[in-house]
C-alpha cells in the first residue's frame, strides 16, 4: 500500500468521526502526530502512518454512543474490553474492517486481528492533580496497571535494564492471575475518582508509558479551534502550541530521524 492510499483511508475515518460527533454535539480534538500534522502540514505528516484523536473522559460515553449510532457499516469502535481475556493496550480505536496494517501473524491471531485493522486511535483525557508530585504519583499508578495488564498480552522478550526486566516480570506474573476485566475496571474507577473535580494538570489515561507523567495543563485541552486538515477542517485543542512544545520540542522543524515514529505498516 502506498502512503497516499493509507492517508486516504485514515482521512475517511477521521471525516466519519467528525460527522458522527457533529450530529451528537460531542467535542473531541486531534491528538499526537495528527495534531502536529494539522499545525505543521495542514494535513498528515507525509511519512506518518497512523491517526490519533483525544476526548475528555467525561465526554467519551457520548462519543461512544455517537460512533455506534452513526459510523458506516465498515467502521467499528473497538474498546480494550473487546480483546478480553487478552490485552493489547488501553487505547480505544475506530477500525476500518476492510484493511489490515499488515498480513496477519500468529500474534495478530492471538487478538482475533482486532488490533490489526487500519484505525484511528482514541486517547482519553482526564483530570489529574494540582501539583507535579501528584501527577508523578498518578503516572506511577498508571504504569503499575499497565504492567499488570501486560500479563494478558502476547508473550514477547522484553528488553531493558535488569531492574526494568525484574519489575516487568513481577507485574506480569501478578497480572496473569488477575482477569483483564478487573484491571480495566480498576483503571476506570481510578479516573472516575480523579474526574470528580477539575485540576491544574490532566493526564491521558491510555497513553503509551513513554509519555506518562508529562505535565499537561488542563487548560490546554479546554476548548478547540478548527484548522485545515487535507480537504476539510478538524478540531485542535486550544493549547496546541504548549502541548506540542512539551511533547516534541521545536515541533515546527521535522526531526531528521524519522525512525522516532512508530511504524505500523510498510508503505511505499
Amino acid at each position: 500500500m502506498k502512503i497516499e492510499e493509507l492517508h486516504k483511508i485514515l482521512y475517511d475515518i477521521l471525516c466519519e468521526i467528525e460527522k458522527a460527533c457533529q450530529k451528537e454535539h460531542v467535542q473531541y480534538m486531534l491528538g499526537g502526530g495528527t495534531m502536529l500534522g494539522a499545525v505543521r502540514h495542514k494535513g498528515f505528516i507525509p511519512w506518518d502512518d497512523d491517526a490519533d484523536i483525544c476526548v475528555w473522559y467525561s465526554d467519551y460515553p457520548a462519543m461512544r454512543d455517537a460512533l455506534r449510532a452513526h459510523l458506516p457499516e465498515h467502521l467499528c469502535l473497538i474498546e480494550p474490553m473487546d480483546l478480553a481475556p487478552n490485552f493489547y493496550d488501553f487505547v480505544y480505536r475506530v477500525v476500518d474492517t476492510r484493511y489490515y496494517w499488515h498480513s496477519p501473524t500468529v500474534e495478530d491471531e492471538f487478538y482475533d486481528n482486532k488490533q490489526n485493522h487500519v484505525c484511528v486511535d482514541i486517547f482519553v483525557v482526564a483530570n489529574g492533580a494540582d501539583s507535579l508530585k501528584g501527577i508523578n504519583i498518578l503516572a506511577f499508578k498508571q504504569k503499575v496497571l499497565y504492567g499488570l495488564a501486560m500479563g494478558h498480552r502476547y508473550p514477547k522478550l522484553v528488553e531493558g535494564t535488569l531492574l526494568f526486566r525484574i519489575i516487568h516480570n513481577l507485574l506480569f506474573f501478578i497480572g496473569k492471575k488477575i482477569s483483564i476485566n478487573k484491571i480495566l475496571k480498576w483503571q476506570d474507577a481510578m479516573f472516575k475518582k480523579y474526574s470528580k473535580s477539575e485540576s491544574e494538570y490532566c493526564v491521558i489515561t491510555n497513553d503509551i508509558p513513554k509519555y506518562l507523567g508529562l505535565p499537561y495543563r488542563s487548560s490546554w485541552f479546554r476548548g478547540v479551534v478548527y484548522m485545515p486538515f487535507e480537504e476539510t477542517m478538524l478540531p485542535v485543542q486550544n493549547g496546541y502550541h504548549e502541548k506540542l512544545s512539551l511533547q516534541y520540542g521545536d515541533y515546527m522543524n521535522p526531526p531528521s530521524n524519522r525512525d522516532e515514529y512508530i511504524q505500523h505498516m510498510q508503505c511505499e
